[in-house]
């Protein structure tokens, strides 16, 4: 609109003007007319609009409907920095078999009874005492309340020494005479629990095969090797 107005008056002027001079005929001025808007719609012609911008809104643009993301840079504070949690310590591993057994803690055993089935194992120094006819009995003290049945003691020197010297509880558990290391094999059929005074929870396992008691100084020379 603005456009059209403008070339209409630049017209207007022109013929005004050279109608004026009256030197020049009425073609020749329309002539110079048609070319006055020629020049002036040709000067006028706008120009193309401005390609639009295909960028991606800026990270954080909440208005754009992008989700703001924020990043830690290695120079935040440490408790800003993402922490690579450290994966715990493995268990150490078990000792070697010495003499064709594994020699096991009676903390380990109460705890861990299952681990055990059908293994070759041995207690160290339990205190183990004749409680009855074909009843002999290995305790681990009062650390732990574990407790080891059987019927059966092998060799014959170290049932005779349990019976002559080891036949009453309270010696057994104080006397260093009679701490024995029974060596014996177990399954899951052979452990129980039950409740002893104070409440305190017992587990007793009856090895099927009876037990063998193996001198100190054995298991000392086995070790050496």
């Amino acid at each position: 609109m603005i456009r059209n107005t403008i070339i209409v008056i630049s017209i207007g002027a022109f013929l005004l003007f050279a109608l004026a001079m009256n030197n020049q005929s009425g073609s020749n001025v329309v002539a110079q007319a048609q070319s006055v808007r020629s020049a002036i719609e040709s000067a006028w012609k706008p120009l193309p609009p401005a390609p639009t911008s295909t960028a991606f809104p800026a990270v954080g643009d909440d208005a754009a409907g992008i989700p703001k993301v924020e990043t830690v840079s290695d120079s935040a504070p440490a408790s800003q920095q993402a922490t690579v949690p450290t994966p715990p310590a493995p268990s150490p591993a078990p000792p070697p078999p010495i003499n064709g057994y594994q020699i096991v803690d009676a903390s380990d055993l109460f705890v861990g009874t299952r681990k055990y089935f059908d293994k070759n194992i041995l207690l160290q120094k339990m205190h183990c005492y004749y409680a009855d006819v074909d009843d002999y009995r290995c305790a681990a003290g009062a650390s732990v309340y574990l407790t080891v049945f059987t019927t059966a003691v092998q060799p014959a020197s170290a049932r005779e020494w349990i019976e002559k010297n080891c036949d009453q509880l309270k010696r057994a558990m104080i006397s260093d005479k009679c701490l024995f290391n029974p060596q014996f094999v177990y399954g899951a059929n052979d452990v129980e629990d039950d409740i002893v005074s104070g409440f305190q929870q017992r587990k007793v396992i009856r090895p099927p095969e009876g037990v063998t008691m193996i001198p100190s100084k054995k298991i000392s020379e086995g070790r050496s090797k």
